[in-house]
């Protein structure tokens, strides 16, 4: 079990490309959240969790290919994040997403 998690966690980051990629992601988030988020007074909390997340691992993969315990560890750090987000929507769904 731990021999598959050091190797897709902490496997060498793939490169700038690929970095890219996650950068993109993470700027359509933020723009979601400010597209909704200023008409309607107050975005969801949720799309800059997710956007974090995208740069967190965006920046583990644009680090060199010796840094490879310091890229796991962002990953790890962005599915803490996820992970996070999805048990406070099952658990206490009025933390995400607001009263109604």
């Amino acid at each position: 079990m731990f021999t598959r998690i050091k190797r897709y966690v902490f496997r060498e980051p793939d490169g700038r490309s690929e970095a890219l990629l996650f950068f993109v992601f993470s700027l359509v988030f933020t723009g979601l959240y400010v597209s909704f988020g200023l008409p309607l007074r107050g975005g969801s909390a949720s799309t800059l969790v997710v956007a974090v997340a995208f740069v967190l691992v965006g920046f583990a993969e644009s680090l060199p290919r010796d840094r490879r315990l310091l890229s796991g560890a962002l990953r790890v750090l962005a599915l803490c994040l996820l992970v996070t987000l999805i048990t406070l929507t099952l658990l206490a769904p009025e933390v995400i997403l607001g009263e109604r």
